[in-house]
């Protein structure tokens, strides 16, 4: 009876059904608790109640059905509370999909117990605490989903011990601390998705971490490893996470010490430095135009050029309030480019807008570099934060999203997609379109190619290892793990645009205050 439309309560003579093997009711509208009398058919084989609308706890007492119970499927609908911990008592349990609820609370270390287990799903609720190491007991384990949850510590080394493994997705939480090399024991990992938490160190090289890509660690904390990876190398990194946990003391009293140095010298400053400590705080406030820094440069003249270097130059702006700063130009109008596209329609209140044919040719600029979508005429409305629609294709191949280029499904995560491919246009100077792109796509060149390979050769400093040259490696690996957090094949992988609006916007300014030349203030700030 599953994919009707069915609804109302799940009925509770369905107990007097004693040799009920497989129960399957879901895809439908059932509301309600998860009636108690379920737990009465000795029988059940399957039990499949997903993607309905039922509320509630989940029965303690399905713990009792360990004679026959061998799936477990009540993903997709509005259960709260705790998961039972008897339900790791059903030791011939293969499979257990909890995904898209509410769940909250610890995951129990009694889940090791499920000796039998081929997939286990809890991603998309709120559980917490950290990952159980007896999941590392669960040796016939093909699949473990704790997306989008908020699990935090350290990923247990325990997990290379499941090594039948072959989907691990650990994304989206609050992990912390080391990727374990036991995990390069893992011979049948074929995906793994450790993006979007706070990893740290080198990411093994072998075993299975041989074949991955980029897009398995996008936005994971500071992460260094195989320029395959988009992260940093490890030369620097390692050092200064050893140098950090050795004199943690030392830096503090320095700290202490520096702290009364400052205030002394403050105290000797003249009437001038004063002047120019009270700007400062207005400057950080300043928006500015592109049109007015052409005017303040006189046109980008050359004798208010500092230097240059490889993402772009260096010009001294004086404004007609006397403040003078420096700016970058050429990194200046990408990211003006690139922040103004998810800003110049509606993402945050009223009715959502899927443009649904986002590429270069429908982005405008105007006389201050910012960039306006254009051409709405193919635009769908959603009625609803999450809400969904189909329609028939229309768009460009190469920048529409796989859902929508296949079924025409239209969400919200549709623009965010398109928006990633423009992204690494942008910054690439590849469309997606070009010739080079037969046997695979532009993602696809970009998640597993070096980073020097892909980005646009003109902003990159000129020798490899100086200070320029890493802050920009540093700053294009975070743009190019932004635009394949973005495009990800599947729309519940990807961010959302809020998220990746926030996040160009930190690396824009992260990339600027890295980059200033000792005794000059860059411009680093909100753009109009």
């Amino acid at each position: 009876m599953f994919n009707n439309k069915l609804s109302g309560l799940i009925p509770t003579s369905i107990r007097t059904l004693k040799n009920l093997q497989g129960l399957s009711l879901g895809g439908n509208n059932f509301q309600g608790h998860i009636p108690d009398e379920l737990c009465r058919l000795k029988n059940l084989v399957v039990l499949g109640l997903y993607g309905n609308q039922l509320s509630g706890s989940i029965p303690s007492c399905l713990g009792h059905l360990a004679t026959a119970l061998r799936t477990l499927a009540l993903g997709s609908n509005l259960l709260n509370s705790t998961i039972p911990t008897n339900l790791w008592g059903l030791s011939d349990l293969l499979y257990v999909y909890l995904s898209s609820n509410n769940l909250s609370g610890s995951l129990s270390e009694d889940v090791g117990k499920l000796k039998a287990i081929i997939e286990i799903d809890l991603s998309n609720n709120h559980l917490s605490g950290s990952i159980p190491s007896s999941i590392g007991n669960l040796q016939s384990l093909v699949m473990l989903s704790l997306e989008n949850n908020n699990f935090e510590g350290l990923i247990p080394n325990s997990l290379g011990k499941s090594l039948s493994l072959e989907n691990l997705d650990l994304s989206r939480n609050n992990l912390s601390g080391l990727i374990p090399k036991s995990l390069e024991s893992l011979k049948y990992l074929k995906i793994l998705n450790l993006s979007f938490n706070k990893l740290q160190g080198e990411i093994p090289t072998g075993g299975p971490f041989q074949n991955l890509s980029a897009q398995s660690f996008v936005s994971s904390g500071e992460l260094c490893g195989a320029s395959r990876f988009l992260v940093p190398s490890c030369n620097n990194s390692t050092f200064e996470a050893h140098l950090k946990s050795s004199i943690s003391g030392i830096l503090s009293a320095l700290f202490i010490a520096t702290f009364i140095w400052i205030v002394i010298l403050c105290r000797r400053k003249n009437v001038e430095a004063a002047k120019e400590i009270t700007l400062f705080p207005q400057l950080l406030q300043r928006r500015v135009s592109h049109l007015e820094l052409v005017r303040a440069t006189n046109t980008f003249n050359e004798s208010n050029l500092l230097g240059s270097g490889g993402f772009g130059s260096v010009y001294k702006v004086t404004f007609s309030d006397g403040i003078d700063v420096a700016i970058k130009v050429e990194y200046y109008d990408r990211c003006c480019i690139g922040i103004g596209i998810p800003s110049s329609w509606n993402h945050g209140y009223g009715t959502p807008i899927v443009h649904c044919d986002l590429k270069p040719s429908n982005i405008l600029l105007d006389k201050d570099m910012s960039a306006h979508v254009a051409d709405f005429g193919i635009a769908k409305l959603l009625c609803g934060r999450d809400s969904m629609t189909r329609t028939i294709t229309q768009a460009t191949i190469g920048y529409m999203a796989p859902e929508y280029g296949m079924e025409g499904i239209v969400t919200r995560r549709r623009n965010v997609y398109s928006f990633g491919i423009v992204l690494m246009e942008t910054f690439t100077k590849k469309k997606p379109t070009d010739e080079m792109f037969g046997d695979i796509s532009l993602k696809q060149w970009v998640a597993n190619s070096p980073l020097l390979d892909v980005v646009d050769a003109n902003l990159l400093g000129i020798e490899e290892g100086d200070r320029e040259f890493e802050n920009n490696r540093e700053c294009l690996s975070s743009i190019m793990r932004l635009a394949l957090a973005c495009s990800i094949e599947s729309q519940d992988g990807r961010i959302n645009m809020h998220e990746a609006l926030a996040t160009l916007n930190k690396i824009k300014n992260k990339f600027f205050k890295d980059a200033a030349p000792e005794g000059v203030v860059v411009l680093n700030h909100p753009l109009v």
